[in-house]
């Protein structure tokens, strides 16, 4: 099931952030840390876990948040035209071998492919587990996560 939240930064398309709902438990925490940050606020004070909040839905809102932040640099850099240089199985370092694995169990099947092909797989299997429900629940229900 997609969510409205997903997105993958590409080098042919314009990134789009993952997003807190508005009104729930995440945006609230996300908007305190913001709030923390932009006031002048000490670092420790910005990632402790406010009192009476979640330890979940805190790790959740950081792990989003730099999930963004890793992807954005992610968007800038798939825009080097070197990149288009690495062929499946070639990357950063040399002689790193890239593989992805497709499909799951007795079906997988692992191919080779280029460095800038596996950050974008890598990218969207972290997307993919921030929007799944059971494991990264969007509500104040977050304390069971």
């Amino acid at each position: 099931m997609a969510s409205a939240r997903s997105a993958l930064p590409t080098g042919a398309g314009t990134f789009q952030p993952l997003r807190h709902r508005s009104g729930t438990l995440r945006d609230r925490l996300h908007g305190y840390t913001k709030q923390t940050l932009g006031a002048g606020g000490s670092l420790n004070d910005a990632v402790a876990l406010p009192q009476g909040e979640s330890c979940a839905g805190w790790v959740a809102v950081h792990a989003i948040d730099f999930y963004n932040d890793v992807s954005t640099i992610w968007a800038v850099m798939a825009e080097d035209p070197y990149l288009d240089s690495f062929r499946p199985g070639e990357g950063f370092p040399s002689g790193v071998e890239y593989r992805w694995s497709e499909g799951s169990g007795r079906d997988a099947t692992t191919v080779s492919v280029s460095a800038p092909v596996y950050i974008e797989k890598v990218l969207q299997w972290i997307a993919d587990q921030i929007n799944d429900e059971t494991k990264f629940p969007d509500d104040d229900d977050e304390a069971e996560a």
